[in-house]
């Protein structure tokens, strides 16, 4: 049962990302729900769209990754990096 909720949850999450949308507003980049308004505010200076749950954002000269609700979830402390998965 349990491996069946976390399933269901992951499932849950993607589904969410794949409903956000990386726009630039005033030379910074967040995300946008269905609606048209942002969920995540634009305060990044390079962004990548959502894979698997996690976005690729540039934070103080570093790549990190946030969630759905832009919390950074992998540090901001690589180089470079390609979409999560």
């Amino acid at each position: 049962m349990k491996k069946i909720l976390v399933l269901l949850m992951m499932i849950s999450g993607v589904i969410h990302a794949q409903e956000l949308a990386l726009v630039k507003k005033n030379n910074l980049f967040g995300y946008i729900g269905r609606s048209g308004e942002f969920l995540i505010q634009p305060k990044f200076s390079k962004a990548k769209n959502f894979s698997e749950g996690l976005a690729a954002v540039y934070e103080n000269g570093k790549w990190g990754f946030i969630n759905t609700k832009g919390d950074l979830v992998i540090p901001a402390t690589f180089e470079d990096v390609k979409y999560f998965n």
